[in-house]
This record gives structure tokens, C-alpha cells and sequence, in this order.
């Protein structure tokens, strides 16, 4: 498999073939608009789950937490993509908390029209079922990084997909996100985030004031070609890290 497959972004059939808020209503019903302000949460961790949402606009990041207080970010979601899947499955509560990085226009779809629309309309149905799959998909490389990489590529490869570069553009910037927030994406800490951050700079694989501009040689991280590691490289996961 190439490096480009492995790490892929996953990019849902969404973005290929775009969901229509505004003709769904007419046909099954059930679809409420809104825009949420930056930082505002769509749905928190342990509500109930009783509808889907559709990204229009902006970007979202999905985050856990656990009862001992630990936050850990599992998914950041732009326009064109589903969230609030578990509506679907036989969970009754919200597995994660879903926050705007910035301002957005969401949609949201009763449970029972996802349903209708899903049973009476082929192009629906595969349209989120190629958006679900190409979703497990980039949560499958997710967790192979998680389990192979050293955190120096998996923040690498984060920063990557965070400028939506699987094309590999260059110059595309990262809005929204401290070092704090990519140390819990990462599973490591604040301060070795930093110093990663800082090598990449050095090395002119990013660039970074307010936003972050990422070049396409930090790929060269990614694959191992350009390793800055502390020390030996290692594959530890966060934990031993710290």
C-alpha cells in the first residue's frame, strides 16, 4: 500500500457528490438549519442520540472524556461530513461531545427521516454509506498510526490531514488549534509537541504565527525519511511518552 492510501484523509463521498438540505425536507422531512458561533458545542457526550447531523459549513472537532477527567480529541470533521452516527446503532447517548472550531452552519436530521430517506432512496443510502465507509477507513489509519508511528509522525500526519492535504498542497494553513489540542490528538504532551513544532520549523516543513502553514515535505516525517525524534526513534504510544 503507498504512503498516500495509508494515511489517506478519508474523504467522504459527500464531498464528491453533495447532500442537499434544501430538497431533503421536501421528500422526508425532518431537517432543522442552524449556525453555530466558534467554540459553541452541537451535541455533548452522554446526551441523548436522537438525530444525524450534516456539516454545511465550517469545522467541527469531536471529543471524549473520561470519568478520571482526561479529554482526548478523536476526529476533526469538515463541510460535507456526517456526524452524530450513533443515532443509527443501538446506542441511546452520545459517545462524544462535537464543538465548532469555528463558526458553522449545521444541519440537523431526525433520526426517523435518516430512516425514510435511507430505505426509499438508493442515492441517499449511497451516499452515506460510502461516507461511513471512507469514515471507518480513515479511523482504521488513525489507530495504525496510533499503534506503529512515533509521536513526531503522528503529529506529522495530523497536521496533514488538518489542512485537508492529502493532495499534498502546499502552503495550506491550520486555524483553531494550540499546541494543547494537538498534544491530546497526538497522545503525548504539551511539551513535546512543542519541540516537534519547533524542528518541523527549523527543518521548513511548516510555518506558524497566528495559523500554521504546512508544506508538503513534512510527508518527508510522515514516511520516516526526516526524523527529528528525541532521542532513539521509537513507536511508544502517548502514555510511554510522557
Amino acid at each position: 500500500m503507498s504512503v498516500s492510501n495509508l494515511y489517506s484523509l478519508g474523504r467522504s463521498f459527500a464531498s464528491e457528490s453533495p447532500f442537499h438540505p434544501q430538497r431533503f425536507p421536501d421528500l422526508y422531512g425532518g431537517i432543522t438549519r442552524y449556525r453555530a458561533a466558534s467554540a459553541n458545542a452541537i451535541y455533548r457526550q452522554e446526551e441523548i442520540a436522537d438525530c444525524l447531523y450534516y456539516l454545511q459549513q465550517g469545522r467541527i472537532v469531536l471529543k471524549v472524556g473520561s470519568p478520571h477527567g482526561k479529554d482526548a480529541i478523536i476526529g476533526v470533521l469538515g463541510a460535507g461530513a456526517f456526524f452524530g452516527e450513533e443515532c443509527l446503532t443501538s446506542r441511546t447517548l452520545r459517545s462524544s461531545t462535537a464543538i465548532c472550531l469555528i463558526d458553522s452552519l449545521a444541519v440537523r436530521i431526525e433520526k426517523a427521516s435518516v430512516v425514510r430517506a435511507i430505505r426509499r432512496d438508493p442515492a441517499f443510502a449511497t451516499l452515506y454509506l460510502r461516507w461511513v465507509v471512507g469514515h471507518g477507513d480513515a479511523l482504521k489509519a488513525s489507530l495504525i498510526s496510533q499503534l506503529t508511528d512515533s509521536s513526531e509522525q503522528r503529529l506529522a500526519r495530523i497536521l496533514l490531514q488538518l489542512v485537508n492535504s492529502g493532495d499534498q498542497t502546499a502552503g495550506a494553513s491550520v486555524e483553531g488549534f494550540d499546541q494543547e489540542a494537538l498534544a491530546q490528538m497526538v497522545g503525548t504532551t504539551r511539551s513535546r509537541v512543542n519541540f516537534f513544532m519547533t524542528r518541523f520549523r527549523e527543518l521548513g516543513h511548516i510555518e506558524y504565527d497566528d495559523k500554521i502553514a504546512v508544506h508538503e515535505s513534512l510527508w518527508r516525517v510522515v514516511t520516516g525519511q526526516d526524523h527529528v525524534g528525541l532521542g532513539a526513534h521509537s513507536t511508544d504510544t502517548g502514555e510511554n511518552e510522557k
